[in-house]
Parts: C-alpha cells; structure tokens; sequence
C-alpha cells in the first residue's frame, strides 16, 4: 500500500520503492513521483549534492526505511544512499507523502512519529465527552496540561 508505513524487523519501511527522483526544489525537498503518486524527502544541505544527482539520473527509489534509533535510509539504484541521522535539538529530517504518510525523526532519535491512512482519526465537538478510546490513548496528556498549567 502506498499510503502506509509498515514495521518490519524493527525498522519502519517508507512506502517510496519504485518511485522516482524527479526534483530538488528550492527549499531542499527531493520530490520523487511514481504515477499519480507524490513524496517529499526533506534533504539536509550536506546532502544536496547527492540528491541532484540522483534527480539527474532520474534514480529509482530500491528501498526506503527507518531505523528505531531514527536513522533515515534511501537506497537509489546506481547504489546511491541517501543517509540521516537523528540530530540532537532538532527534527533531523521528514517525510511526507505520498498520500497520508508524513514521518518525522524527532529530536534525539528514537522511533519516528508517523502519521498514515492507518493512524486513528477522531471527531471530537465542543462540550462533548472525548471517545474512551482517544482517552485511553491521550488523557494523560490532557491531566499533563492541567497540572501545568495550575
């Protein structure tokens, strides 16, 4: 499936195989495209060149993943590997697309944050009380808050 991240032997595997190096635009996002299908990699400036390379060859996109300790692989054909390691105060680098996937290596490394077609959506209303499931899952970030904010 094109629009979800999956976990395989401890490392999440980015749905961009077979896609396309096709731009580098101006804000140091790789564009690569496989028919209807669009993704982003954010591309550090050490890496520029690489990536204009790999635009210019057209390169293939072989395999795409992510370790648990946040480390970013992008293997191209012509055995180009586009590599990024997690950085300490800052999100190191992101990937978004194509459709709903958007992962992001956060802070000190460790486990991206994904978010794909198969991450739960809920539709909460003012005043309304929020499903036991969403609770379960975020209330104690909402008792954080309150505490905090005392």
């Amino acid at each position: 499936m094109r629009d979800v991240v999956e976990e395989r032997d401890g490392r999440f595997v980015l749905p961009l195989e077979g896609m396309r190096a096709e731009d580098l635009l101006d804000d140091c996002w790789l564009v690569v495209r496989e028919g209807e299908y669009e993704a982003r990699i954010g591309v550090t400036q050490e890496l520029e060149e690489l990536a204009k390379s790999v635009v210019a060859d057209r390169a293939v996109v072989l395999a795409a993943a992510v370790s648990a300790a946040g480390r970013l692989e992008v293997t191209f054909s012509g055995g180009r590997v586009l590599a990024i390691s997690p950085l300490e105060d800052v999100e190191a680098w992101e990937v978004r697309g194509p459709g709903d996937v958007n992962v992001v290596c956060l802070p000190g490394g460790g486990e991206p944050a994904i978010w794909d077609a198969s991450t739960p959506t809920y539709r909460m209303r003012p005043g309304e009380t929020p499903p036991a499931e969403f609770m379960q899952k975020f209330g104690h970030w909402f008792e954080q808050q309150e505490e905090e904010s005392k």
